[in-house]
């Protein structure tokens, strides 16, 4: 939320809907979406106020249910008896995966797309005017010439 507050600065002229707009599409959390799509901001001060009380609830809830599984782990044991996390502790993030935990990109949209092209469900109809069509680009995703597969959003 921060980085997009930073970022939605630079961008000059995009109406408050967008940059909402924009926020929502961006998340991936479940229970962030259903929060705001259940009440959809209308101003940027709205959603982040939404957002940073979600954030701050599943960090309560995060924390108590830490407390708990402690406690009853603890049980458990028999005791107060501290793992030893230093004794065959290991990384197991795969080498190839940014600190971030994204996997970097080796293959452009239009390569994924061919190797996975059952997976994909129909896209939605084209919002696009037709006669934006470029017949030297061609999207196979939206079997269309307004865009190519690589700038396919």
């Amino acid at each position: 939320m921060e980085r997009y507050k930073a970022e939605v600065l630079d961008v000059e002229g995009a109406p408050e809907c967008m940059r909402i707009s924009g926020f929502m599409h961006g998340i991936t959390h479940p229970g962030l979406i259903k929060r705001l799509y259940e009440r959809i901001p209308r101003f940027m001060d709205e959603m982040y106020r939404m957002t940073t009380s979600f954030l701050q609830g599943e960090v309560a809830a995060f924390s108590h249910g830490q407390r708990k599984a402690s406690s009853s782990w603890k049980q458990l044991e028999g005791g107060g008896n501290k793992p030893n996390f230093k004794k065959g502790f290991k990384n197991k993030q795969s080498p190839d995966r940014k600190p971030d935990g994204f996997s970097l990109l080796t293959k452009m949209p239009k390569e994924i797309f061919a190797l996975e092209k059952g997976k994909f469900k129909a896209p939605p109809p084209m919002i696009t005017p037709a006669e934006k069509s470029d017949p030297n680009k061609y999207c196979e995703f939206h079997s269309d010439t307004r865009h190519s597969t690589d700038e396919c959003m």
